[in-house]
């Protein structure tokens, strides 16, 4: 999300140490937020062997010690998934960090297109609010 105070992506997982809101050269399970724009995050491990290119709505899987993209649906509900869950380029709007993207929905992943369109309808709520 951009805001008047810089560029920020939100994490989310049920683990409460990876449910973060990060700057670039934030870090996250050790990885450093390198990159961000409006569409998605770039994540380097600390040790420069990986790099995660990261899309709203992404999910992440940890197997032998290393994040991995995953689809939602391959995930079980108690394992810690950290996921991008959103980014926009409108630099009007408020400092109110509850905007569209920070829901905190820990729902099952059994439903793959919800988060998509959760995400589109809360974005359409805030062009309607910008206008």
């Amino acid at each position: 999300m951009s805001y008047n105070k810089g560029t920020f992506a939100f994490f989310n997982a049920n683990d409460s140490d990876l449910k973060q809101i990060l700057t670039v050269s934030g870090k996250i399970a050790g990885y450093t937020l390198t990159e961000l724009n409006d569409h998605e995050a770039k994540l380097v491990s600390d040790d420069k062997k990986q790099t995660l290119d990261l899309k709203v709505g992404d999910v992440l899987r940890e197997g032998n010690g290393r994040w991995e993209l995953s689809d939602a649906g391959d995930v079980p509900a108690p394992v810690a998934t950290p996921t991008v869950t959103g980014k926009s380029s409108d630099d009007k709007s408020a400092d109110d960090s509850s905007s569209s993207s920070s829901s905190t929905d820990d729902s099952t992943p059994s439903s793959a297109s919800q988060p998509n369109e959760i995400l589109k309808r809360l974005m359409q709520l805030r062009e309607k609010e910008n206008q």
